[in-house]
């Protein structure tokens, strides 16, 4: 009974300290960018941002299940710098095979 016990505790520490760890820089600054983005659908943010989205994202909108913005917010220059401070690219991430 002990052994469990302690066998127990073991796996809820290792499950602990792997879960959760503090975001490195670049996460930080893109999590920052999606805080002060947050009025964005996710279209929009991918407009802007498309390095944090698949390439096909913004072509396979029923793929992703998210509604087309008619009139997408334009990007002000405010907001172009602060994708350019986060990281963003113009190239999306490869998208996952299914």
């Amino acid at each position: 009974m002990r052994a469990l016990a302690v066998l127990l505790l073991s796996v809820l520490a290792v499950a602990l300290a792997g879960c959760g760890g503090t975001p490195n820089p670049e996460q930080a600054k893109r999590a920052l960018f999606i805080k002060q983005e947050k009025g964005l659908n996710d279209d929009e943010l991918a407009r802007l941002c498309p390095s944090l989205f698949p390439a096909d994202f913004l072509n396979e909108h029923k793929k992703y299940s998210y509604t087309v913005t008619k009139k997408p917010k334009k990007p002000t220059p405010a907001d172009l710098k602060n994708a350019q401070t986060a990281g963003c690219t113009s190239t999306g991430t490869p998208p996952k095979a299914k």
